[in-house]
């Protein structure tokens, strides 16, 4: 009888740990992951911005909709003006829970490069 109380009280744990974990997105919005640019980086003024998202229903970079593949990696190309800059990323799931990170990087003027 004892075994059977401590099997029960260990499924109900495990039950509401697995499904608070799966639900974390229903309060916080899907997480994002930046690959590429890191944060304070120099970069070219033509950038590709690389990262993972989870169950987004939207996804933009700088207010231009992504469209992020099955597993929720996405790559999208800004043109950038030279100087510091912050990329926006913003996500929104089919609750209306929203994340968006803010990236600051250096701009770097990459055409002036190219034609010397």
């Amino acid at each position: 009888m004892r075994l059977l109380s401590i099997a029960v009280i260990l499924l109900v744990v495990v039950t509401i740990t697995y499904a608070g974990i799966r639900s974390q997105t229903l309060f916080f919005g899907p997480p994002i992951t930046i690959t590429t640019p890191a944060a304070h980086a120099p970069v070219p003024q033509v950038l590709t911005v690389v990262g993972q998202t989870d169950q987004a229903t939207y996804l933009a970079i700088n207010d231009q909709r992504v469209h992020p593949n099955l597993d929720g990696h996405f790559e999208h190309t800004l043109v950038l003006p030279v100087g510091y800059t912050v990329i926006q990323v913003y996500t929104r799931n089919r609750h209306a829970r929203e994340h968006v990170i803010h990236l600051p990087i250096d701009v770097y003027d990459s055409i002036q490069e190219e034609i010397k």
